[in-house]
């Protein structure tokens, strides 16, 4: 619903005073959200940098993207397009491969039934793979390794920020007012979110994107404008902080749309924040930290005390 009502937005160049009344202030959050996240559309007094076009066209493919992911997590029959996990203690560390360039790969036998009396390996060239090595790991999805099968692993440690650690618990925000979350920062809830865990690492299985991958637009020049035909949503680095480090939360996904916005595309967790965000829509989320803001109504549609006209702002559309 978001993503219609800003697609229908920026096609018509509707000023909010024209936007429906009781739907502005979240609007316009998501709006200013959007362009920190995903890239700033462009307009007249040269703010922005993306074109009108090309930000539509991107709206279109997260749109598109998102119910691809929804409908591919409803199974049909045993035909499941992602296994998920809570555990991979079934991944036994076997041996080391050399390949010829050089590289080594860890080997880990996928122990488990369905697998009895054959040589089943997942292959990792980092150290480090399973939740019992990487002991903070949240959670890790598998594209195509195992059997041809997409598989999301949720690790212990994530079961313990969802339900053990100390209060306030993601649910305690659920419905509360502005007061209540004023402050709170957007990477604090994401922690904390399975949901966006599961989408992130939802993002990353193939068997959910790649096969419907065509049909994830409504024409092939919106395919070739969003470059990510036929390729992966990984989890991107950036130059931010004075170090170069991984595109996660606010901060990280926000730098990346800085640098360039043609790659957030590509980010999983640009559209795991995003998602975030506008779920907790009582908040401004669109600063440098993630806090969350306000943006009262008035800000946005002031009200005179006089003759109770509102006098709304104008975006100045290119």
């Amino acid at each position: 619903m978001a993503l219609n009502d800003l697609i229908q937005i920026l096609k018509e160049k509707t000023q909010p005073a024209d936007w429906s009344p009781h739907k502005y202030t979240t609007l316009y959050r998501n709006r200013k959200l959007w362009g920190n996240f995903f890239g700033l559309p462009m307009l007249k007094n040269n703010e922005g940098q993306l074109s009108i076009k090309k930000t539509i066209s991107n709206m279109v493919f997260v749109r598109a993207l998102f119910a691809t992911i929804k409908n591919g997590l409803k199974n049909s029959g045993e035909n499941y397009n992602l296994i998920v996990n809570c555990d991979d203690d079934w991944l036994v560390y076997e041996k080391d491969r050399i390949a010829k360039d050089g590289t080594r790969y860890r080997m880990y036998k996928d122990t488990r039934e369905k697998h009895k009396g054959k040589s089943v390996y997942l292959q990792t060239p980092t150290a480090k793979l399973t939740c019992n090595e990487v002991t903070k790991g949240r959670a890790r999805t598998w594209s195509k390794n195992i059997g041809m099968q997409d598989e999301l692993v949720v690790c212990p440690f994530a079961w313990k920020r969802w339900l053990g650690d100390a209060p306030p618990y993601l649910s305690d925000f659920a419905g509360t007012p502005f007061s209540g979350i004023k402050g709170e920062t957007l990477d604090r809830l994401k922690y904390r979110a399975a949901g966006n865990t599961l989408l992130h690492e939802a993002l990353h299985a193939l068997n959910l994107v790649e096969y419907d991958i065509s049909q994830l637009a409504t024409s092939r020049n919106t395919l070739l404008e969003t470059n990510i035909i036929n390729q992966d949503l990984g989890d991107l680095s950036v130059q931010y902080g004075g170090k170069t480090q991984g595109a996660y939360g606010a901060e990280g996904v926000q730098a990346l749309a800085r640098k360039d916005p043609n790659k957030v595309l590509h980010n999983a967790d640009t559209y795991a924040m995003f998602a975030l965000g506008v779920y907790y829509d009582k908040c401004n989320w669109a600063n440098a930290l993630g806090k969350c803001l306000d943006d009262s109504p008035d800000t946005i549609c002031p009200e005179d005390e006089k003759t109770k006209e509102r006098n709304c702002i104008t975006i100045d559309w290119n």
